[in-house]
């Protein structure tokens, strides 16, 4: 017998110690599963495992607010008695979990008249349940549902009970909203990588890889001097006049197919497309790799390119021809521009080079003494006579003929 002011007995403490460590250790394996769980669904289900173990539960569940505001949807059904099923919807007006979503506060229906809560007192009374509590869910400061426990036992919950499963509904909110923010860092950082991947080719259509590289990590000016590189400039024969007597969409059309076919070729030659100015198209070899490693690369793709017109004009029926000229020797390499970056070459290698398209013959390959030189073992040229160029004087310049071996 316990008299009048007496404080709790030996028995009763020790009992209450026991409680709260049976509770702690719940709350820990609850947020150890919450850790490990891979989906939001995983967690509105651990949460409705571990209530019933908090507070005397036959039925515990999570409901979760719809974008109309006037209907939650319940799932993460757990419980012991009757049958429920997996997933259903609710309509919030006259239910303790609508009272709990509007009055963000916990809903304890065991203190609640049953005309407030009409809809609550039919459902408790078709599963069997005397009493439950709605405790609203909260993340990011936006109640986006409720954690509820329903009993057999009428004015089942009490302050400590309704203390348990706040405290359950907060660490359950805190979980969604970091696992929410985690999401949201995952996007921002995915979308990131995939605009940092269009710039990084967006780079790469208009630069040489290594010059992109070398933008990338800052360089505010790059200028580098190439003591041998191989220049090669083409251009379509008679193209102003085919402009006229094709339609625009035709023209780009045949354009693209050639274009197209050269920047194939020079990516497998491991060379760099400068640019294109009209119907020209402007080549180097040397960039990507010394020129003494592969100097034929360059020939063979002013070769490539006299083949793909030739089998062009026989499918067009129209008579498309080049003239290419090329010449090796120093060259200057550098990006210009602010808004438009552009590589380009300069020096007299390049003037040259083009001297040598200018100046050649339709269908053939031009090229200067230079690249004569250097090839001669590879290839057959044929000399022509000196050729006044501009800027150079009398020229001694040859005409492939072709490949040895």
């Amino acid at each position: 017998m316990r008299f009048m002011g007496e404080g709790p007995t030996d028995h009763e403490r020790l009992a209450e110690l026991e409680g709260f460590n049976q509770r702690l250790a719940i709350f820990n394996e609850m947020i150890h599963g919450l850790n490990a769980a891979t989906s939001e669904e995983d967690v509105f289900r651990l949460a409705a495992h571990f209530a019933p173990r908090l507070v005397r539960a036959e039925r515990a569940s999570i409901c979760l607010v719809q974008p109309d505001g006037i209907h939650a949807d319940i799932f993460a059904l757990e419980g012991s008695t009757g049958t429920m099923p997996a997933h259903m919807k609710l309509r919030l007006a006259d239910t303790g979990v609508g009272r709990a979503i509007a009055e963000r506060r916990v809903i304890n229906t065991s203190f609640i008249p049953v005309e407030d809560i009409k809809q609550d007192h039919i459902m408790l009374t078709q599963f069997g349940m005397k009493s439950s509590m709605c405790v609203p869910l909260i993340t990011g400061g936006v109640v986006i549902g409720t954690v509820n426990v329903a009993s057999t036992i009428a004015n089942a919950y009490g302050a400590r009970d309704e203390t348990l499963m706040t405290q359950l509904a907060s660490l359950l909110g805190t979980t969604l909203q970091n696992r929410r923010l985690v999401n949201q860092v995952k996007e921002a950082l995915a979308l990131a990588e995939t605009e940092r991947s269009k710039s990084d080719q967006l780079l790469l259509n208009i630069l040489p890889a290594g010059i992109a590289e070398r933008l990338k990590r800052g360089e505010g000016m790059i200028a580098d001097r190439l003591e041998k590189a191989t220049v090669l400039f083409a251009d379509i024969v008679g193209f102003t006049t085919l402009s006229a007597t094709i339609s625009p969409a035709e023209l780009v059309t045949l354009l693209n197919r050639v274009f197209s076919s050269f920047d194939r070729h020079v990516e497998e030659l491991g060379l760099e497309k400068i640019k294109t100015i009209g119907d020209a198209y402007m080549v180097v070899g040397g960039l990507r790799e010394p020129l003494e490693r592969r100097p034929g690369a360059v020939m063979e793709m002013a070769l490539h390119m006299n083949r793909e017109l030739a089998i062009l004009s026989e499918e067009t029926g129209r008579s498309l021809q080049l003239r290419i000229g090329i010449h090796s020797g120093e060259v200057v390499a550098g990006v210009i521009g602010t808004r438009t970056i552009a590589f380009d070459l300069w020096g007299d290698t390049v003037n040259t080079a083009s001297r040598m398209e200018s100046h050649g013959l339709p269908g053939r390959i031009h090229c200067t003494a230079a690249v004569a030189d250097m090839l001669r073992g590879q290839y057959e040229f044929e000399e022509r006579a000196p050729i006044e160029i501009k800027g150079k004087g009398l020229m001694t310049t040859y005409l492939l003929r072709h490949p040895l071996g």
